[in-house]
């Protein structure tokens, strides 16, 4: 159980040109920003995956949203671009008030 905010980064470098997660459980931050680095880089859901993010640039979210409904693919193939997320998740508290499943 977490009763307070705390900071969480998340780093990952595709390795192939599949699409690929930064996490494989929910992780419900207050906000959230990914910076893409070195290959540019297509962000989106399950689906499709249609907001290309340029090289050394911050895809960024002001509101709380859950990181494992992120995907991303390289933008160019074979460039293996490198992701790294970072915010403050929600605590305990503030999922529940939320009214969201975290199962």
């Amino acid at each position: 159980m977490q009763l307070t905010p705390k900071l969480l980064q998340i780093t990952k470098t595709a390795t192939d040109d599949n699409v690929f997660k930064l996490c494989v459980e929910n992780l419900w931050f207050q906000y959230l920003d990914i910076f893409v680095y070195t290959n540019n880089a297509y962000v989106g859901d399950i689906g499709d995956q249609q907001a290309l993010v340029l090289a050394n640039d911050i895809y960024y979210t002001l509101f709380p949203v859950n990181l494992f409904d992120f995907y991303f693919k390289n933008g160019t193939a074979g460039s293996n671009t490198k992701i790294v997320a970072m915010g403050v998740l929600l605590s305990d508290k503030q999922i529940k008030e939320l009214g969201v499943a975290t199962e």
